[in-house]
């Protein structure tokens, strides 16, 4: 072969006359960091304990094949998480797992059915919810039977899933179900009738699930609690069940009542009366105690053995019993001055000054495994752990055990950690102070730094105070600060932080730094929500930022670096919920508003709007569709005034799913919606080719898109489903190498996707090719085999400054001058004005 494939060095942007230019990338690495999402039910699988699935709240769900070492994650196209409930559960084939999925509209959530041991997975032949499935449970000793709840009604499937009969209905307007447990034709269902004044039933099926009677509760279950989870055994040919009752706002779950409503411990051999256990070694905060049970789990080959996932503050503890309830002692307890007793942790634990147990908070999530009670898993609001001796020893699950802090020592502060697959927070904005030194903005654990090109992740850089949530880093034109806009308010203009109440409290500052993102301090505090920020690089002095309050809120103005501020006017129609603030090359000002949510409607206050006159006075540029839900504005990187608007369909009156990707060839004055996805975040074009983007879209399994020919009136859209999460924030090209292509998240933290490869038929394109000496001294040869028509050659260094560019007509060989220092650079090579190649170069 020639010696340009065996450059192993080269960077490829396309195969010329083989391939697309910058072809999407065929995978994705997790390079983000665990954190700010909840996982909620774990679930280990009974034919092989080393098999983990987690689900989370942020809705992505994961699968582990060596004991949580490494995750993988399920495509949100085949299975996508629903919030607390949605788990994977077993069958006595380990080939068929039962689950339910979020499937988009009209029929949002279906149950769903794998046949491959989790790899495929199909909506069920039948769905008696209609498309909302709340709840489902499927018989760990067959494969056949399924029992699954709307929110009125229960059904049961006795052929897997192809019909459905109705088990039993509420009798009033909720159900929630503590739990199953199958025995042969004796099924028993733990079921909460209804809200306040409803009650917890024992629905009991002895014929197969073919009739059902109810059971009312009786003994020691207090008669104003519900089921919070329930488990059952067979101990000796007795079957008992133990279960979690608790006072409930509404007789179901949710995330506030982790730690503060009344609960019991209890335990019926049935047949008999419900017994509290708690006591001997459990002291439960009922009974004059501190100690929160969530969650019981069992063991049906080791049916003595029973743990607890408990909350006692500040965070997650774990209690056992051996005899079936009849003692207790504690195997887990994550107090923030024990310095971890027995917890292998990552960047969470004692010890740690910022992310302490106070953010992992309570045990939301626990399984064990049927067939070694010793394996165990447990849940948080942001992270997961485990347990492989029984809980005499605990692990983190969500960074690689390379990076594991001992046990029975502080959790240190500001050391790196590897994603190991299992990311679950929102994400918002990457920032590259180098090459090698990038920052990522996170909701919840607010940002972290990293020093090696995005492979670890750390806490070593310090803020002047800690805010929740950094929205975007921005730097000065000269390079030599970099600002960040930081709020104590998470997931702006999301599902939920629409409405004045909930923005108007949040507070929020503009932080610089001169030092890479190591040191930081306040440049000015707004005491409001500080979305974005915008410099005129013609004037370096001026500055622009997004603040988000219905009072006060709306763009400011600073012309002194930002030391002080001056509210400008407010746009038309604008309600004070800006997102984005732009400055173009001739000084036009352009503002994103955002959504806002009042009295149950959407109000016409989003949209886009331009200034030429520094604020003073604003142009509405905005569509119609525009009202409502704009997200953010795109700007073609040879030409300011093509403009590409995301815009989301929205809920409730006036709405005319008006979501899609909105073009304007003259600044907003004129729009033409060029493709109508249900709800569009943001657009990234490639910074080198206009035709080349990357679309993030929400909610209806579109995910992310990507086009080719993004110009044309009528672009044609693909979607890249080697990205397997379904809602991405932003798309983000390494500016040091447009090869990457980072992706950030709404619950899947961040991905990095690599464009080139060289394949077989690659390699058979560029045979024609060759380029030479490598490493040079005076100059280089590009051979391009035969005539080509036109030909652009340039050189940059490895920071991507152009150093020279030089064009050429009819040629099929080019030479270039190397009158530069010795060093590393790369020669682009651009044939017929789109094929693209570029090769890494050494200059003696």
């Amino acid at each position: 072969m020639i010696s340009l494939i065996n450059w192993i060095t080269m960077i490829l942007f396309c195969a010329f006359n083989s391939v697309s230019l910058f072809a999407q990338p065929t995978s994705f690495e997790n390079k983000g960091i665990c954190g700010g999402g909840a996982t909620t039910q774990p679930a280990i699988s009974p034919h092989n304990d080393q098999v983990y699935y987690l689900t989370s709240d942020m809705s992505p769900i994961f699968q582990s094949l060596n004991a949580g070492e490494e995750w993988n994650q399920i495509p949100y196209y085949q299975l996508q998480g629903t919030g607390q409930h949605t788990k994977i559960e077993f069958t006595s084939d380990p080939a068929i797992l039962y689950s339910f999925s979020y499937t988009g509209y009209p029929n949002p959530t279906e149950p769903k059915k794998s046949l491959d041991g989790g790899v495929t997975w199909n909506v069920l032949g039948s769905d008696p919810t209609n498309g909302y499935v709340y709840q489902l449970f499927a018989d760990p000793s067959t494969t056949n039977r399924v029992v699954l709840c709307d929110y009125n009604s229960v059904y049961i499937s006795l052929d897997g899933g192809s019909s459905f009969s109705t088990a039993f209905t509420t009798t009033t307007n909720s159900i929630y179900i503590g739990g199953v447990f199958w025995d042969g034709d004796d099924i028993y269902v733990a079921a909460n009738n209804g809200e306040a004044g409803g009650s917890a039933v024992l629905w009991i099926s002895n014929d197969a699930g073919v009739s059902f009677s109810v059971e009312a509760i009786n003994g020691d279950f207090p008669i104003d609690q519900y089921f919070r989870y329930m488990e059952g055994v067979k101990v000796n040919g007795q079957v008992r069940l133990y279960a979690i009752t608790m006072i409930s706002t509404w007789g179901g779950l949710n995330f506030s009542e982790y730690w503060g409503p009344t609960r019991e411990v209890l335990r019926l051999d049935y047949g008999g009366t419900w017994q509290s256990i708690d006591g001997n070694g459990l002291t439960l905060a009922s009974g004059g105690g501190s100690v929160h049970p969530n969650i019981i789990a069992t063991c049906t080959s080791d049916p003595e053995v029973v743990y607890l996932g408990c909350y006692e503050a500040p965070g997650m503890e774990v209690y056992k019993s051996t005899d079936g309830g009849d003692s207790w002692f504690q195997t887990l307890d994550c107090e923030n001055t024990n310095q971890n007793p027995n917890i292998a942790t990552g960047w969470i634990g004692a010890g740690a000054s910022t992310y302490n147990w106070w953010w992992a908070g309570p045990v939301i999530g626990m399984d064990v495994a049927n067939g070694n009670s010793d394996v165990i898993i447990i849940s948080d609001y942001m992270s997961s752990h485990h347990s492989r001796d029984g809980g005499a020893s605990w692990e983190a699950l969500y960074t690689k055990t390379t990076d594991l802090n001992p046990a029975g020592a502080d959790t240190p502060d500001d050391l790196s950690y590897t994603s190991n697959g299992l990311e679950i927070t929102s994400c918002w904005d990457l920032h590259w102070f180098s090459p090698d030194t990038l920052f990522a903005s996170y909701t919840d654990i607010q940002g972290f730094i990293s020093g090696d090109s995005g492979d670890s992740w750390s806490t070593n850089y310090s803020y002047p105070s800690n805010y929740n949530t950094t929205y975007t880093v921005v730097p000065s034109p000269d390079g030599t600060k970099t600002y960040a806009c930081v709020s104590d308010k998470h997931d702006m203009y999301a599902s939920i932080y629409l409405t004045d109440a909930l923005i108007d409290g949040g507070i929020g500052e503009i932080f610089e730094s001169s030092d890479n993102g190591v040191t930081w301090s306040s440049t000015y505090d707004f005491g409001r929500i500080v979305m974005d920020l915008a410099i005129d690089k013609n004037n370096p002095n001026r500055f622009y930022a997004c603040i988000a309050n219905s009072v006060d809120g709306g763009i400011y103005y600073s012309d002194d670096y930002g030391v002080n501020w001056l509210l400008l006017p407010s746009p038309p129609r604008t309600e004070g919920h800006p997102i984005e603030v732009e400055v173009l090359d001739d000084g036009t000002i352009v503002a994103v508003f955002s959504a806002r949510y009042d009295n149950g409607e959407f109000t016409a206050s989003s949209g886009i709007f331009i200034s030429t006159d520094n604020g003073l006075t604003w142009l509405d540029r905005s569509a119609i569709e525009m009202h409502y839900w704009t997200m953010d504005l795109e700007f073609s990187p040879d030409n300011d005034s093509i403009w590409y608007a995301s815009v989301k369909s929205h809920w409730g009156p006036n709405n005319n799913e008006q979501g899609g990707l909105y073009k304007s060839t003259n600044r907003g004055s004129d729009w033409v919606l060029i493709n109508g996805f249900y709800r569009v975040l943001s657009t990234t074009i490639h910074p080198e080719n206009s035709d080349i983007a990357y679309v993030c879209t929400q909610d209806n399994l579109e995910g992310l898109q990507y086009t080719e020919n993004l110009t044309d009136a009528s672009p044609s859209f693909t979607r890249v489903d080697s990205y397997h999460f379904a809602n991405p924030n932003r798309v983000v090209f390494n500016p040091y190498n447009t090869d990457e292509v980072w992706v950030t998240s709404f619950g899947n933290g961040l991905k990095k996707g690599t464009t080139s490869s060289v394949s077989s038929q690659n390699i058979t394109a560029f045979e024609k090719f060759n380029i030479y000496p490598n490493p040079a001294k005076e100059h280089v040869v590009l051979s391009l085999g035969e005539t080509q028509e036109k030909v652009i050659v340039q050189l940059t260094n490895q920071l991507g400054a152009l150093i020279y560019t030089e064009s050429y007509e009819q040629v099929s060989e080019c030479t270039l001058p190397l009158n530069v220092a010795p060093g590393i650079y790369f020669v682009r090579v651009i044939i017929s004005g789109t094929n693209v190649m570029t090769y890494k170069l050494v200059k003696q």
